[in-house]
């Protein structure tokens, strides 16, 4: 009877370890894809900047010429 309950503790202290891993894992891909969608802003804001740059310099010639 004793070795049953320790058993059943057992089982479910492994069932919520199972279950704590199961949600880093998740919260983890999740940081993972945040942190790719944050890159691919970076990405896309840099080359706004890069064109405006890129823009104002052409400008700038043709009004030299």
């Amino acid at each position: 009877m004793v070795l049953a309950v320790v058993l059943a503790a057992l089982a479910v202290l492994i069932a919520l370890t199972a279950l704590i891993a199961l949600v880093v894992s998740v919260a983890l891909v999740a940081l993972v894809a945040l942190g790719v969608l944050i890159a691919l802003i970076a990405l896309i804001v840099a080359a706004a900047i890069d064109a405006v740059e890129v823009g104002v310099a052409v400008n700038r010639s043709i009004f030299l010429m």
